[in-house]
């Protein structure tokens, strides 16, 4: 599974998930962007980026801004002249008090949108503002991070229903965009984490996640190098017979 001469951004890169896919990806030969709205945690990556003899770019910018993906590839272009990979794994998943899930009652029409435009919306304007440029190369890998929530409607899970369902338009989405870019070569894929032990574990509540472990057959949590090394497979030549599907890793917690 080797990456070298490949070009990867990787939005939300800055911790959990992202960090440890663009850390991955780097480790088998990928230059990296990273594409994040926090600088300081996105600097800190960078640097271990750049200790491996990567060449890496840090780009900071809202996913749910179309101007803003724009203007990241554009960079991104400038700076490497090629776009080979992009994984979208931006997301957010607010909670009540205490960490527990928001009821649909309690879900303000604000957060809705800000959700909205951050999981899906963010997917949509980053794998726009690249497309073009896959299809001119002919070739092109597109991995989108979804979730088991997004499979169940957040059977067991803590998450609210406005985190399930943008995460059910990114595996669709993703299906939609697999449908159309194949004929330029251009695979597009998902993944459904389940509980991985990252910020947003952290931010729910230890009532939730106990449920959750016990759920899992295998009686533990995932972590992000779990997620990170699914990516590199769909990214790499190991993937090269496969599009529009979403792998789950959650410990056999949902066997879709």
């Amino acid at each position: 599974m080797e990456l070298k001469g490949n070009v990867a951004i990787v939005t939300g890169a800055g911790q959990g998930i992202g960090e440890s896919i663009a850390l991955e990806l780097a480790r088998a030969g990928a230059s990296l962007v990273l594409a994040d709205i926090k600088e300081d945690t996105t600097e800190k990556v960078k640097q271990k980026i750049g200790e491996m003899g990567r060449d890496v770019l840090a780009i900071r910018m809202d996913v749910a801004k179309w101007e803003d993906a724009e203007r990241m590839v554009k960079g991104v272009i400038e700076r490497f002249g090629r776009i080979d990979i992009l994984v979208n794994d931006a997301g957010i998943s607010p909670k009540g008090k205490a960490g527990v899930r928001l009821r649909i009652l309690d879900i303000e029409d604000q957060d809705w949108d800000t959700v909205m435009n951050v999981n899906l919306k963010g997917v949509f304007n980053c794998s726009k503002a690249v497309i073009p440029l896959m299809i001119s190369q002919k070739s092109g890998k597109i991995v989108n991070i979804g979730s088991v929530a997004g499979l169940t409607g957040g059977a067991g899970s803590p998450s609210g229903a406005h985190y399930n369902v943008s995460k059910a338009g990114v595996i669709c989405l993703t299906k939609c965009l697999a449908r159309e870019l194949g004929q330029y070569n251009i695979h597009v894929n998902a993944i459904a984490p389940g509980r991985i032990i990252t910020e947003m574990f952290e931010n729910t509540s230890p009532e939730a996640n106990e449920v959750m472990r016990k759920q899992s057959p295998l009686g533990k949590f995932g972590r992000p190098i779990d997620v990170a090394r699914a990516v590199l497979y769909l990214v790499s030549e190991s993937g090269e017979f496969i599009t529009g599907e979403t792998i789950v890793i959650d410990g056999g917690r949902t066997m879709h």
